[in-house]
């Protein structure tokens, strides 16, 4: 018998895509590839979703459940999806089926790696950037009451950061 408690550390605020929003205002089907590093980069472009649909742009995804997640918003499949599932494994698999100079807007949270960015334009292509969503943090009160064994799974580096922060005691 296990007792589960849940304590989300982090939160996030989309801040969806307004036409006109993007790199030098270029319009969205001006863009060969669509990429997105998380579920939230594709719930970011909801607007934006009877376009994508529509389009014949290649949609990449960093991993399976924001490949999921393309499909659900617009219908269709991601034409790439990161079999690594890092920024720098969706940058090495798109520059493989895009023509050479092609713009690629990459829709993304506030932080990233850089490592997208950088496999792209290593390999001569256009890198728009388009931050659809932030992390923000919500007010954590210290946990109390808790059993002596404790077993902690974190979904990110900055979820323990800010468990830690709040919960000093626990850190062992």
């Amino acid at each position: 018998d296990v007792d589960v408690v849940e304590y989300p550390c982090i939160g996030s605020r989309l801040h969806p895509y307004v036409a006109g929003s993007l790199c030098e205002g270029r319009p969205l089907d001006e863009f060969a590839a669509i990429a997105f590093s998380s579920k939230r980069g594709v719930q970011g472009m909801t607007e934006a979703a009877p376009g994508i649909a529509a389009s014949r742009q290649f949609l990449a995804a960093v991993g399976n459940r924001t490949a999921t997640e393309v499909e659900e918003l617009f219908g269709r499949p991601a034409d790439v999806v990161a079999n690594a599932q890092t920024g720098a494994g969706l940058a090495e698999e798109l520059s493989a089926v895009l023509s050479p100079g092609a713009s690629v807007l990459y829709v993304s949270g506030a932080q990233t790696t850089g490592q997208f960015e950088k496999g792209m334009e290593e390999n001569g292509y256009r890198v728009c950037k388009l931050v659809v969503y932030e992390n923000i943090q919500p007010r954590l009160e210290p946990l109390v009451g808790l059993p002596g064994r404790l077993i902690g799974v974190f979904a990110s580096p900055s979820a323990a950061q800010r468990f830690f922060l709040v919960n000093r005691r626990l850190r062992s």
